[in-house]
């Protein structure tokens, strides 16, 4: 702090002590200190010139002590900010290595995560392909299957020989039409 404002500081007059509590009752003229002491109102007059004199030198005294603490936190609040910073950058270096690893060991985790998604693929690329092939094998089978063949045979000479059946039927109604009509021409 300045010398100044030790000085000031030093020379700080305290407030006048508080009025008496009231008692309830107005005091009389007679009673107030100025008439007891018979002073004039220029006596008066001088005493509060006074009064101001000692109350602006103190609001003067007052408004530097409050310069100075204001000086003084700001001060303060610029080395805290100073300190804060500079432990933050500390904090931002000391982290970079940890940051970079966690990128490192993302990049690892995606790397793993494709080639999981890739196996799947093939894996379900393989499932397919043994379902076509396991349906094939089935089919190859069924032809080879000497039983089932004769029996499809069978089912398909009967199928064959009801519908040769039914062809006669139809040539043989399809005759005797044509002889009705060719006879019914004939009659005319």
């Amino acid at each position: 702090m300045a010398d100044h404002d030790r000085e000031d500081k030093e020379n700080i007059v305290p407030p006048p002590p508080p009025p008496p509590p009231f008692s309830g009752e107005p005091k009389r003229l007679s009673e107030t200190p100025s008439c007891k002491e018979g002073r004039t109102p220029k006596d008066l007059k001088g005493r509060v010139e006074g009064e101001r004199t000692r109350w602006e030198e103190t609001l003067r005294k007052v408004e530097a002590e409050n310069r100075a603490i204001k000086t003084g936190l700001a001060e303060r609040e610029a080395k805290e900010r100073a300190e804060q910073d500079k432990r933050e950058r500390e904090i931002r270096e000391a982290g970079e290595g940890p940051e970079l690893q966690l990128k490192k060991l993302e990049r690892e985790l995606q790397g793993a995560r494709r080639t999981i998604w890739e196996q799947a693929l093939k894996i379900k690329e393989e499932e397919k392909a043994v379902m076509k092939m396991e349906k094939e094998l089935g089919e190859i089978v069924e032809k080879t299957e000497p039983k089932k063949e004769i029996g499809k045979l069978k089912e398909i000479k009967r199928e064959l020989n009801e519908i040769h059946k039914s062809i006669e039927e139809l040539l043989k109604k399809l005759n005797s039409l044509q002889r009705m009509k060719f006879l019914s021409s004939r009659g005319r």
